[in-house]
């Protein structure tokens, strides 16, 4: 009952709407003398028979790689970190498929770096943020769907980093007299980054979650 009622699309708005409105006017990039692109995978599709980028993957390669183009044409260094591991147990993990891509989009391969361990946004958080503690960066910024973009930077900053956000994408949804797929699959996506942010919050506000801490902290 509850994915008919999501299908029709005004409570699938509802709750989307609201994750994407903050990230669909981006500023304007302001590079620094070092900076790093953050750009969290969105799975695998093997259904065509060999890996492919998920469904909101593409996008974000290449909003990425737009932001990189961006970055070298003002003479700064940049890299970007990509973060997604396996979530199954065959196949490489996401982040080198997509790696692999936006070096045929003319990144440099010194410019990249793969995180590989991280399976949700929390745990490619905490990796990126490590990485990112080694090389610190003047300017980080993170590619993503507009409506996962919220999640990413409060989970980045909990563990100390402070980004600027760049929407790949973002989804509208059509009220309609019929249920629609894809209405119930960002209704769900949706949801799933609400319940993401009202968890952290929550835990927060009793004390259950670890203390914001910048990489290398005890």
């Amino acid at each position: 009952m509850l994915a008919l009622a999501l299908g029709y699309g005004a409570l699938g708005s509802a709750l989307l709407n609201p994750l994407q409105r903050p990230h669909l006017r981006p500023e304007t990039l302001a590079w620094g003398a070092r900076n790093a692109i953050v750009l969290p995978a969105a799975g695998i599709d093997c259904s065509a028979g060999r890996p492919q980028p998920g469904l909101f993957g593409h996008a974000r390669i290449v909003e990425a790689a737009r932001a990189y183009r961006s970055c070298r044409a003002h003479g700064a260094a940049c890299r970007i970190y990509v973060s997604g591991g396996r979530t199954g147990s065959r196949g490489e993990a996401p982040a080198v498929l997509y790696a692999r891509i936006l070096r045929a989009l003319g990144v440099a391969a010194s410019d990249l770096a793969a995180e590989c361990d991280s399976v949700n946004t929390w745990q490619s958080a905490e990796r990126v943020a490590e990485l990112l503690s080694l090389w610190q960066p003047d300017r980080v910024v993170v590619v993503s769907s507009a409506w996962h973009l919220s999640r990413a930077l409060l989970y980045l900053r909990h563990f100390g980093v402070d980004a600027a956000a760049r929407a790949a994408d973002d989804a509208r949804l059509r009220t309609s007299l019929l249920p629609s797929a894809f209405n119930v699959l960002m209704a769900d996506r949706a949801l799933h980054e609400c319940i993401g942010i009202a968890r952290y919050r929550a835990l927060r506000a009793v004390g259950r979650s670890p203390s914001p801490r910048r990489p290398g902290q005890a």
